[in-house]
């Protein structure tokens, strides 16, 4: 059987998910516009893993330089590996959980079998529903395998974060030798409560995709379908980190000259201004290290470890 478009779509909608949200979603998912350091990895870390096949190697742009960018979905696997590194969790654990992560989401389908159903039966009779359902994960299994990811489990957790920006945490747990991971807070989790339950009553790790996917993308879920979806770059994300912190007088952005040699950018330069107050031991020891006492103000500009910048005023 030969699913049409409306069929098709039809099934979606019974797994919660809508193909007009998706198209908004989907094609900014899987753009490789995040730079490598974005992900706050040391180059040989970043090789490491690379080396092991936990993370994909960067690919040749069109002018055949090496493409060091990921998309946002690779962005939130390697963030998630950095946290598993953090806990010691060995290499060969976090490639097996990258096999089940990023495989087809067939049996989370199955498992859901009679929720679908219902929900199709709304539409079909029930003998179609059952039909559909059956199409639909022959479809799945015949999906080239370029495009697994795109169906698979953590990209249907990252969709649900940017479509209707639920807080879905990933719980880490040993089942005997191995590590298994289940979902909380997803749409569709009423087969897995039991066992999420179970897991909360053990030892397990917890990490917050969402927190994660908040290092990347300004997710505001007041906004209809999440119309403020959009990568962050670097320069926006200290921008708002220093306006959050609300630690500044003053932030000044003002273009380089000078282009970034990796891929042709402009430089953005961001300075922040603050003002603080040094007091007792502290304004002893800059005031007799500095002979503060020649001066009635003084400007210190940092260029390097071995060149400060000195700007002073002296009353006459």
């Amino acid at each position: 059987m030969n699913l049409t478009d409306h069929q098709l779509n039809s099934i979606l909608r019974a797994i919660n998910l809508d193909v007009n949200r998706l198209e908004k979603v989907y094609p900014k998912m899987f753009e490789e516009i995040i730079k490598a350091s974005s992900l706050n990895l040391r180059a040989r870390e970043l090789h490491y893993l690379i080396s092991k096949k936990v993370i994909r190697a960067p690919q040749a742009n069109a002018e055949k330089r090496l493409w060091n960018r990921y998309n946002l979905l690779e962005c939130l696997w390697i963030s998630i590996v950095k946290e598993l590194r953090g806990f010691n969790v060995p290499l060969e654990d976090i490639a097996a959980m990258k096999q089940n992560l990023f495989q087809l989401r067939i049996q989370e389908v199955i498992k859901s079998e009679d929720e679908i159903i219902t929900e199709l039966s709304k539409e079909y009779s029930i003998k179609a529903a059952k039909d559909l359902f059956s199409a639909f994960i022959a479809y799945l299994r015949g999906i080239n395998k370029d495009h697994v990811k795109e169906f698979s489990i953590l990209a249907f957790w990252l969709t649900e974060i940017l479509l209707d920006g639920r807080e879905i945490n990933m719980l880490i747990y040993k089942q005997g030798a191995e590590f298994r991971i289940v979902a909380d807070g997803t749409r569709g989790q009423t087969h897995v409560q039991d066992e999420i339950k179970g897991v909360k009553g053990g030892s397990y790790l917890t990490i917050n995709l969402t927190k994660i996917i908040e290092n990347f993308v300004e997710l505001d879920a007041k906004l209809p379908e999440n119309q403020g979806f959009g990568i962050l770059s670097n320069d926006e994300k200290k921008i708002l980190d220093s306006l959050r912190s609300r630690d500044f007088k003053q932030i000044s952005i003002r273009r380089s000259n000078t282009k970034l040699s990796s891929d042709n950018e402009e430089n953005i330069i961001i300075e922040v201004e603050k003002d603080f107050d040094l007091l007792d031991k502290k304004a002893i020891e800059v005031r007799r290290m500095l002979a503060l006492n020649q001066y009635s103000e003084i400007n210190i500009i940092y260029r390097n470890d071995k060149h400060l910048f000195v700007r002073s005023k002296t009353r006459i």
